[in-house]
């Protein structure tokens, strides 16, 4: 099924998915309601680095594996946490999603420094008890 370019929201064809269009829709619902207002608290300790998912087969309620954050790049406000290893790097995917989030590197101890980027060499950096706005553009 095709999905939307930025969301990744499946668009269910008239017809198809029989017997689970109810399901197939309240996931897209969860996967609005998360990028719209949703918040989570991620713990980085002991990790150097994370990602945040949104592909077509992530959903919100999908928590992951350490440092593989499965369905938690849907939340559109995220606040690290924890004691790190070090510096983190968080890579946002997929390259092809444009996507707002809120993030506070909330996380302890000196100098753990938090790297964002959709793909290596476009990123930015923020210092523990610094928040910013990341705006993902989808062009890779």
């Amino acid at each position: 099924m095709p999905y939307t370019s930025s969301l990744n929201i499946e668009k269910i064809a008239t017809g198809t998915a029989t017997g689970t269009w109810g399901d197939k829709t309240n996931v897209n619902w969860d996967r609005i309601d998360a990028f719209s207002g949703g918040y989570i608290s991620i713990s980085l300790g002991g990790i150097a680095a994370y990602t945040l998912d949104t592909a077509e087969g992530a959903t919100p309620s999908d928590a992951g594996t350490a440092g593989d954050g499965g369905g938690t790049g849907w939340n559109k406000a995220i606040v690290f946490t924890g004691t790190p290893s070090g510096a983190v790097t968080v890579t946002i995917k997929p390259v092809t999603s444009e996507k707002w989030y809120f993030v506070s590197n909330s996380t302890s101890g000196p100098g753990q420094t938090i790297t964002f980027q959709q793909t290596p060499g476009s990123t930015v950096s923020r210092a523990v008890g610094y928040s910013t706005i990341i705006y993902c553009t989808g062009a890779n």
